[in-house]
């Protein structure tokens, strides 16, 4: 059961999942979920937004700033959509990890990200 949020004006929107990994664990893996929802780093980040609820608990979220923008929170991916023509469009996708995060878990967002949310991944 998810939540879905759509800005009446601009095409903007989001939606998230709360207090079930599966998704994330079937996209990113046990690591990167633990990571996020157990230990230093989901501690962290309870303490840095006030709740538990949005620390750990938040998951697999979509966003989109209309119309160049999107991103998944916890898989950590970005994509910026640049039009080049009336059919055609470039992307360019970033992934983002936590710099104080352990080189394990860099790596490991790595090969997730690799296999999941690049330009040879399944998504």
């Amino acid at each position: 059961e998810g939540i879905q949020y759509r800005a009446t004006w601009g095409g903007h929107g989001s939606g998230f999942y709360i207090g079930d990994p599966n998704l994330l664990v079937a996209v990113m893996g046990p690591k990167v979920t633990e990571y996020w929802t157990q230990g230093t780093a989901a501690e962290k980040a309870s303490e840095r937004l006030g709740s538990t609820e949005r620390g750990q608990q938040l998951m697999t979220q979509h966003m989109t700033i209309f119309p160049t923008c999107s991103f998944l929170p916890g898989i950590n991916t970005i994509r910026a959509w640049h039009p080049r023509g009336p059919n055609e469009i470039e992307v360019w996708a970033f992934t983002v990890v936590d710099a104080d995060a352990p080189d394990e878990m860099k790596e490991e967002y790595r090969q997730q990200t690799l296999r999941t949310f690049s330009a040879g991944g399944v998504f």
